[in-house]
């Protein structure tokens, strides 16, 4: 929410909230910092903390050890800067190793100007290979305790699902549906958070089959009568301790046309051929050529990639194309969504999405 996370190369790390209570009941950090403190402002707490580090015994060891070649490629090398300085830190007065703040590369422009404008003592660096690069690249890999998390949020999402085809089969066999997109997606929220969800991992989708050609329709809900004669498409997912699940149905309802039939009997088929194939060791090209190769032959496009992570984020990596350049291969701990589906103004659209 609103708080700042600070974590220096000693690893120290440093939370600076502006609800403190949240903060002493959820986080896992060396010290708790009120935002307040602070007047809230950004530059001024990153600069106040910074420059206390580097008044600490912790923080003049740091910036006098020895600099490391610069040539290299590591994240910690490049962070590494020789600059000639008339001020001391620690005991080195002449050749020192200028100390580094590193901003997200979501940072702002105007952000990253005034924190080096502010903080002239650093050098501060804001880049799209940084920091977050090196995050991503950690995160893509699931521990056995993200792994749980992710089942129970997959559990909650399931059981929700079961609930959801009882409530749309219910109003369909009434002989008049009065549902409507709207009423999909709160039904979707009320029964996640009974089963102890925090909330929808992301705004749900829910377009009837005038709307269900877009990929993510705009509005993501709204008053259109669903499900109706035709194709409906239904994303959505439930965050549990911060970890989201990710799935997409499509209901079926009324006389459907015989391209209607032809497109789902194809994304049935994708997913078929890519639950044969996946395994450790794939690459996500061979992966998702395998399913596009399948609408292709059949006249039919995917405008979207085949799949991705999900985790504490909805679209976390690898993103699975078929770019070379985007090419990932597959190990023990990634967790996908895969969603093949196709799409088209005259017929609706059909995309099946498990995680």
């Amino acid at each position: 929410m609103d708080a700042l996370l600070i974590i220096f190369a000693d690893g120290m790390s440093v939370l600076v909230p502006w609800d403190v209570n949240l903060a002493d009941q959820f986080s896992s950090v060396t010290e708790i910092r009120p935002y307040t403190g602070y007047n809230r402002n950004f530059v001024l707490a990153v600069k106040s903390l910074a420059d206390e580090k580097l008044k600490s015994e912790s923080g003049q060891k740091l910036f006098t050890e020895p600099v490391k070649n610069n040539h290299e490629s590591s994240i910690e090398a490049q962070h590494s800067i020789l600059m000639k300085n008339d001020e001391k830190f620690g005991d080195a007065e002449t050749e020192t190793v200028k100390p580094v703040i590193e901003l997200s590369s979501s940072a702002s422009y105007l952000l990253v100007t005034d924190m080096i404008k502010n903080l002239s003592r650093f050098s501060v660096f804001c880049r799209s290979d940084g920091s977050d690069s090196y995050i991503e690249s950690k995160r893509i890999i699931k521990s056995e305790t993200e792994i749980k998390l992710l089942k129970k949020a997959a559990s909650i999402t399931d059981k929700v699902f079961m609930r959801l085809e009882k409530y749309l089969i219910k109003s369909v066999e009434s002989g008049k549906s009065e549902l409507t997109e709207t009423d999909i997606a709160l039904f979707i929220e009320t029964e996640g958070r009974k089963l102890g969800a925090e909330g929808t991992g992301f705004e749900t989708l829910a377009a009837s089959p005038e709307r269900s050609f877009s990929i993510h329709p705009f509005p993501s809900y709204s008053d259109k009568t669903a499900p109706a004669e035709g194709l409906t498409i239904i994303d959505f997912g439930h965050k549990y301790s911060g970890y989201t699940s990710d799935v997409t149905t499509t209901a079926a309802c009324g006389r459907l046309t015989e391209r209607q039939e032809k497109m789902i009997s194809l994304v049935e088929e994708a997913v078929s051929a890519f639950e044969a194939i996946l395994a450790p060791g794939l690459s996500t090209v061979v992966l998702t050529e395998s399913v596009t190769s399948i609408f292709e032959k059949n006249g039919f496009t995917m405008p979207h990639a085949l799949g991705h992570g999900i985790g504490l984020d909805v679209h976390e990596s690898p993103v699975l194309k078929s770019i070379k350049e985007t090419e990932t291969f597959l190990k023990p701990g990634m967790v996908l969504a895969i969603e093949p589906g196709i799409y088209c103004p005259e017929s609706g659209g059909v995309r099946l999405e498990n995680d």
